[in-house]
């Protein structure tokens, strides 16, 4: 079997294992690889309610006038700037009342609040203008259960604490998609995304996490901009265009701040980034936008020039329990893990981890001051994959890998 031969550690470790003796992936976690959608619909929670979104409901109402009907926004209404004699002709977004745009649904969400969308194609930019949850009152924008949710637009979300976005096929628009990315989260504290489908960028990636911008310089001002307990769960993020410069396209552009703290990266599908890296940890032109204490674990990461990049100032970046194979547009400063201008390596790590097919499975620069500390990973020369990246169906045929490594690996 051709899957896991000629298998070494890293770290200096010399003795060859046999499939029997594999590293267990030692991380925990809160959530199960099932395929893009929802299996149930999250509660409401204090005063919060549900706002149904369906592409055959409507975002306006009609209300007869002297001079005739007139249509209102319906949006407007529901967020109390309709006139009080008006107020009665605008019903509650419930399920025999759905708003047509899922947008209409992120204005007027409130802490506690769950948006559910039907089954349709949304030619959306969505995003704008949310009300940030609480932490004891969180807002949920959900796919209804069993039913495809797909968003063409983008989706950008400011400063939105304890939002969750559940079950969305969010795809590349070329009238609705603008900016870097498809998705885009500007700092905000404990939100998360989970169950979702991204694919096809144009810009640098399919992902985008950074800060909002912030009020000042100050440490105090960067730190409130930044992204803070946050993460990416149970997610196919796939097909960085293959369009661009070579280095600048990537699945999963991770450059929160050096400010930021609480990261998850865990249990998502990640594949195809020729012109890129599946993961991108690191900042763009200000070295203080690569992340700080994130933790990057069980994601099966495929058809990435690199895997994992880890630059600039970013520390305790955490890399465990990943499978990262099949190099697609690598060169030969690409790696499995690679670094780039990484002031401190020896702060961020890779740990039992599977690293196939890379001429270099980690990848660092002659003459570095230090190193990323590395334990108990493994190289091979070939995963033997079943599925399909085109339906997130992509999946390592040896069920020991596949249980040891990855997304759909054992807790």
């Amino acid at each position: 079997m051709r899957i896991l031969s000629h298998i070494l550690l890293l770290s200096g470790l010399v003795s060859s294992l046999l499939m029997s003796s594999l590293p267990t992936a030692t991380a925990s976690t809160s959530v199960e690889y099932v395929g893009v959608g929802t299996s149930g619909l999250i509660q409401p929670t204090g005063n919060g309610r549900f706002i149904y979104v369906d592409d055959q409901g409507t975002d306006v109402v009609p209300v007869d006038q002297p001079w005739g009907r007139v249509n209102y926004n319906r949006i407007t209404c529901l967020d109390g700037g309709t006139m009080p004699e008006n107020q009665p002709s605008c019903p509650e977004p419930d399920e025999d009342h759905p708003l047509r745009t899922i947008q209409g649904a992120v204005v007027i969400a409130k802490p506690g609040d769950v948006v559910v969308v039907r089954a349709g194609d949304y030619d959306e930019r969505i995003g704008w203008s949310a009300t940030p949850g609480l932490s004891e009152a969180p807002i949920t924008l959900q796919s209804y259960p069993g039913e495809r949710v797909t968003v063409d637009g983008y989706l950008s979300l400011k400063g939105a604490d304890y939002w969750s976005i559940r079950g969305f096929h969010f795809g590349y628009s070329q009238i609705n998609t603008t900016g870097e990315a498809i998705v885009n989260f500007f700092g905000g504290t404990g939100w998360s995304f989970v169950n979702n489908e991204v694919s096809g960028t144009r810009g640098v990636a399919n992902l985008l996490i950074r800060e909002e911008k912030p009020n000042s310089e100050s440490v105090e001002d960067r730190t409130a901009a930044a992204p803070q307990n946050y993460s990416v769960q149970a997610n196919c993020i796939r097909e960085a265009a293959r369009v661009g410069r070579v280095g600048e396209m990537h699945n999963i552009y991770l450059m929160p701040t050096i400010y930021s703290r609480g990261g998850i990266i865990e249990k998502n599908l990640i594949a195809g980034a020729p012109l890129g890296s599946n993961i991108k940890a690191a900042g763009s032109r200000d070295p203080n936008g690569a992340p700080r204490h994130v933790t990057i674990s069980q994601n099966t990461l495929l058809y990435g020039a690199s895997g994992i990049t880890i630059g600039q100032k970013a520390e305790r970046v955490e890399t465990l329990g990943n499978l990262i194979a099949r190099p697609s547009g690598s060169g030969k400063y690409d790696g499995a893990v690679k670094t780039y201008d990484l002031v401190a390596a020896d702060k961020n790590s890779v740990k039992d981890s599977l690293l196939s097919g890379y001429e270099h499975p980690i990848r660092q620069p002659w003459g570095a001051s230090t190193s990323l500390y590395q334990k108990r990973n493994s190289i091979s020369n070939e995963v033997e994959l079943i599925g399909s990246v085109a339906n997130c169906s992509v999946r390592p045929v040896h069920p020991l890998v596949r249980d040891t490594y990855g997304h759909l690996s054992a807790d």
